[in-house]
């Protein structure tokens, strides 16, 4: 037998995605140039790849305004309203 398998942390997660992001952080003043102009920052190839990043940094949803549970936007729909979106 190889041994017990347990894996730590918690099956759910109560993280306050804005206090987890430093008042200092530099991304904070970005943040508040992009949502006054609303322009479209970031460094990704292609709409499939920013929903995967999205899923998975949680400074990249704590950046676009989603929470820690809240759905990604498919990368389909994402590319067809992003005119309308910007």
């Amino acid at each position: 037998m190889r041994g017990d398998d347990r894996r730590s942390g918690s099956l759910f997660s109560y993280v306050d995605l804005e206090a987890r992001v430093p008042r200092s952080h530099p991304l904070r003043v970005i943040r508040t140039v992009v949502d006054d102009a609303l322009q479209e920052l970031h460094g990704l190839r292609s709409e499939r790849q920013m929903m995967e990043r999205l899923d998975v940094d949680l400074l990249f949803r704590w950046f676009v305004g989603l929470g820690i549970d809240d759905p990604v936007w498919q990368p389909t729909v994402y590319a067809k309203n992003r005119d309308r979106l910007f």
